[in-house]
């Protein structure tokens, strides 16, 4: 994989009208090396291919690779920067209004927030999610984010939001044959 990435980067690289082509081929090699266990060299993929989509003047990748760095920070344990990007991300698509990017950009601010325990913070950015979701129809990511508020209110103690929470979550899960929350 990482030499077909290569290839696709040499292909593009000076190709001045192909820059959002190069910024994905780009976060496509980080990602094999984060995997192989080299976050450096990752890192170093992963803003060049920034820079790409900032050349190319393309704000829907420019999200998109903002959103790459965050998980890469996340990945390391480094979620003060990673959630510096995902609100820079948000923003963007907020500005921009990608629905899509915007739901799991939240999602990845829940749950930074639930990992540094702002539950109600968490909530918060999971129902935003979760009520754009709903609204694109994308059912399985709605039923994943209502069991994530639903483990959430267990944890608080409100035992009754939690049931509700997972007895939708439950619905939607079976009605678009979810396995994996049912």
């Amino acid at each position: 994989a990482l030499a077909y990435y290569q290839q696709a980067v040499r292909l593009v690289e000076h190709k001045i009208d192909a820059q959002s082509d190069l910024a994905r081929y780009l976060n496509n090699v980080a990602l094999v090396h984060q995997q192989q266990g080299n976050p450096a060299l990752a890192l170093t993929y992963h803003q060049q291919a920034l820079a790409a989509a900032e050349a190319g003047s393309d704000q829907v990748e420019y999200v998109s690779c903002l959103n790459y760095l965050g998980l890469f920070y996340k990945n390391q344990g480094e979620v003060v920067q990673a959630g510096c990007y995902y609100e820079e991300a948000l923003a963007l698509a907020q500005k921009i209004g990608l629905k899509g990017q915007q739901a799991a950009l939240l999602n990845n601010l829940g749950q930074l927030a639930q990992h540094y325990g702002d539950l109600s913070g968490a909530v918060a950015n999971y129902q935003q999610a979760q009520a754009i979701f709903e609204k694109m129809g994308a059912k399985s990511s709605q039923a994943g984010l209502l069991s994530n508020i639903g483990s959430i209110y267990q944890t608080q103690g409100q035992e009754e939001q939690a049931l509700a929470c997972y007895q939708q979550s439950l619905v939607i899960a079976e009605a678009v044959g979810l396995k994996t929350l049912v």
